[in-house]
């Protein structure tokens, strides 16, 4: 008996494992004539031809529970018209149990969106139909749906998911032949500013955001109606999504494993500062949205004194290169603006420096900062650049941030710079170089009112 049932048992453990690379090529192909209806339901002549078809029914597999995407699926391929109708075909790859498939077709006032139970391997199913409708007459009633929903005073997750979904068929649709290209940009661009206005909806009612919809608005300047806007119109819709997502009342809520609202924003500050960057020659940004865009990343980016008090964040790299890169960008900008920039460097750098014992004179704290604080060594040099580059291109800022005055007079920028020029010094071995800590007057006193 116990050899029989060891011998059973083997034999069942060596059919499962024989039987597990088989069972994870299972695969279920789903396919079936496509069927356009009108806004009253009934059956239409298919609009569009197969090739349209094929670039715009999108599938995704999603997991059993939570119908969350998972992987990147295969293409649905499209046959063409058989007796004027269409037929698509879907293989998904079922290496383990427990998928949904979805079916999405969203073009030109067209919707599908249906899920099919792929709870297990099913094989194939034949003539399973795809009825995509019209849901609304013309663009103009597509446009004021989304009015209304952006109109609502408390966007419940529905209307969320039903508002964007009316944008993103808005901004696929199709680009005429020989029409205005300048008039469709126009639409497009409205398409655009009603997706972040609905994300500033959304932030100021404090509403929650699945992570479906957060991920499919980030996708939004991936789709081919971007293209088509003037550079200053993509980077005024990157900046927007940035701004807002910057402002969610949950910014660590998870849209991937990898990607939370916060960072979304950081993604959508970059993809806004790498626009701008590389058209500066071609076709410069405006300067004020620009400023105005990088100051909100470094904003972004810094962690608050209360954060840091609250030991809700942490000082990071990122805060000191987001407003480095601000006061850098190849771009002239007023006095004023650069001034504001070394004003809110000078900020942070202090407050991120401060060594953990005291001082008794100006030189003294340098050498503290020098000896205690070598981290920050690197971001010190960062400003004393930056602050270089500035009063090259200033006049003025360069007349205040020179080393020629009394220290006690110069501004809190001015104080800055010359402090990181000695720190930079002695963190490379060397003797401080300002006038009042160079060897001779190393016993300076510390200024009354300096805020350090």
């Amino acid at each position: 008996m116990g050899l029989s049932l060891w011998l059973v048992t083997t034999g069942l453990l060596a059919a499962i494992v024989w039987a597990a690379p088989a069972a994870a090529q299972n695969s279920t192909t789903i396919e079936g004539p496509i069927l356009f209806l009108d806004t009253d339901g009934k059956p239409i002549a298919p609009p569009y031809d197969a090739q349209i078809l094929d670039n715009l029914l999108a599938a995704e597999t999603l997991e059993y529970d939570t119908r969350k995407p998972r992987g990147v699926p295969p293409d649905v391929k499209i046959d063409p018209f058989e007796d004027e109708i269409i037929r698509y075909r879907y293989t998904v790859q079922l290496r383990r149990a427990g998928l949904w498939l979805r079916l999405d077709f969203n073009y030109d006032g067209f919707e599908a969106r249906e899920e099919i139970d792929l709870f297990q391997h099913r094989g194939t199913m034949p003539d399973r139909e795809l009825a995509i409708q019209r849901r609304y007459p013309d663009r103009v009633s597509r446009v004021r749906a989304v009015m209304q929903g952006l109109a609502a005073p408390d966007l419940l997750e529905n209307d969320i998911d039903r508002t964007l979904r009316l944008i993103e068929g808005l901004i696929n649709d199709p680009l005429s032949e020989g029409s205005d290209v300048e008039t469709e940009a126009v639409e497009r661009y409205q398409d655009y500013m009603r997706a972040v206005e609905l994300m500033e909806r959304v932030m100021r009612q404090g509403k929650p955001l699945s992570p479906e919809v957060a991920l499919r608005v980030s996708e939004l300047p991936r789709r081919i109606g971007f293209s088509i806007l003037p550079v200053q119109e993509q980077f005024d819709t990157l900046g927007g999504f940035a701004f807002w997502f910057a402002r969610s009342p949950t910014p660590g809520q998870q849209i991937e494993s990898t990607l939370t609202h916060r960072g979304l924003a950081r993604q959508f500050f970059e993809e806004a500062y790498e626009l701008a960057y590389a058209v500066n020659d071609s076709a410069p940004v405006d300067a004020t949205a620009l400023i105005r865009t990088l100051q909100e990343y470094y904003m972004f980016m810094c962690p608050t004194a209360a954060e840091i008090d609250g030991g809700a964040a942490a000082w990071d790299s990122a805060c000191f290169y987001a407003l480095y890169d601000a006061g850098s960008f190849p771009r002239d900008f007023s006095a004023r603006t650069y001034r504001a920039i070394l004003q809110d460097f000078h900020t942070h750098l202090e407050r991120a420096s401060r060594p953990e014992t005291g001082w008794a004179t100006e030189c003294g704290y340098r050498r503290k900062i020098a000896a205690e604080r070598g981290d920050m060594a690197e971001y010190w040099e960062l400003y004393a650049d930056l602050a270089d580059a500035i009063a090259d291109r200033h006049r003025r800022l360069a007349i205040e941030l020179s080393s020629d005055r009394d220290f006690a007079g110069m501004s809190y920028i001015a104080q800055t710079r010359d402090r990181a020029r000695d720190i930079v010094a002695l963190g490379r071995g060397g003797e401080m170089i300002t006038p009042e800590c160079a060897p001779a007057s190393a016993g300076a006193v510390l200024p009354v009112g300096d805020e350090l």
